[in-house]
C-alpha cells in the first residue's frame, strides 16, 4: 500500500532530481506522485498543490513552458477555489 508520506517523498525526490537537471527522471517521479495524489480525496489539498508547483517548476527549468502553464493554471484555479472556502475549511484541524 502506498501511503501519503511515500507519495510526498516521491514528489520531493522528483523536485530534487529537477534541481540537479535530471528532468526525465524528475518528471517520472512527479507525474506518478501527482496522479495518485490527484485521484485520492483523502489527501490534503496542499499536497496536491505542492506536487503541481513542483511540476510547474520542473517544466519551466526544462524549457517546456506550455506544460508549465498547464500546471500553473491548475494552481491558480485551486488557489481561487481555496480562497472562496470559509477559513475553517481551508486548514486542517489541529
Amino acid at each position: 500500500m502506498i501511503t501519503r508520506r511515500r507519495l510526498l517523498e516521491g514528489a520531493s525526490a522528483g523536485a530534487a532530481l529537477a534541481g540537479m537537471g535530471k528532468y526525465a527522471e524528475a518528471e517520472d517521479q512527479l507525474v506518478r506522485s501527482y496522479t495518485v495524489l490527484s485521484n485520492n480525496d483523502a489527501v490534503f489539498p496542499m499536497y496536491r498543490t505542492l506536487a503541481r508547483h513542483y511540476l510547474e517548476d520542473l517544466y519551466r527549468k526544462w524549457g517546456r513552458p506550455q506544460d508549465a502553464r498547464r500546471y500553473a493554471a491548475a494552481n491558480s484555479s485551486s488557489a481561487a477555489a481555496a480562497q472562496s472556502l470559509p477559513v475553517a475549511a481551508r486548514s486542517p484541524a489541529p
